[in-house]
C-alpha cells in the first residue's frame, strides 16, 4: 500500500481526508443524508430528496426540495409547500459529543420561488446537533 492511499482505498479517496458527517435529523450524524431537518423543534422546515454532486472533507453541494410549513393559521395545522433548493454544507469541525467531524453550516439557495419570510440564501447552523458540546 502506498503512503498516499487510504486502507482499502484509492489515492483520490485519501486526498479527501476522513469522512465528514451532518446531524441531519438534529441528533445523529449521517454521511451523505437524503433528508435534512433544519427546524429541529418541530421539523417544520426540511430538505428532502437530496442528491449530492460533491462531498469532500471541506464542503458538500447538492440539490433537493425544501418542505416548509406555512404555519397558517398556526404551525400545528399549517400546510407544507415544496421549493427546489441548492444545498451547501460547510464549516466542518470535530464534535466531541459524537467523536466525528461534522459540517456545522447548512446553506439553502432557493432557485425559484421561496417561502414568505425566507431570503433567497438562507443559512442554518446546526453545530454538532442537539447533543451539543
Amino acid at each position: 500500500m502506498s503512503a498516499a492511499a487510504a486502507p482499502g482505498g484509492s489515492p483520490a479517496a485519501a486526498a479527501q481526508g476522513p469522512r465528514v458527517y451532518l446531524a441531519s435529523n438534529c441528533i445523529t450524524p449521517r454521511y451523505r443524508p437524503t433528508t435534512i431537518i433544519v427546524a429541529c423543534a418541530d421539523a417544520g422546515a426540511m430538505v428532502r430528496g437530496v442528491t449530492w454532486s460533491e462531498w469532500t472533507n471541506r464542503l458538500a453541494n447538492g440539490s433537493g426540495y425544501a418542505r416548509i410549513n406555512d404555519c397558517a393559521p398556526n404551525c400545528a395545522v399549517g400546510t407544507f409547500h415544496s421549493y427546489p433548493v441548492l444545498v451547501t454544507l460547510s464549516g466542518p469541525r470535530p464534535c466531541p459529543n459524537t467523536g466525528r467531524t461534522q459540517f456545522t453550516r447548512v446553506t439553502l439557495f432557493f432557485s425559484a420561488q421561496r417561502p414568505v419570510g425566507y431570503a433567497q440564501r438562507t443559512v442554518y447552523t446546526p453545530g454538532c446537533g442537539l447533543d451539543r458540546d
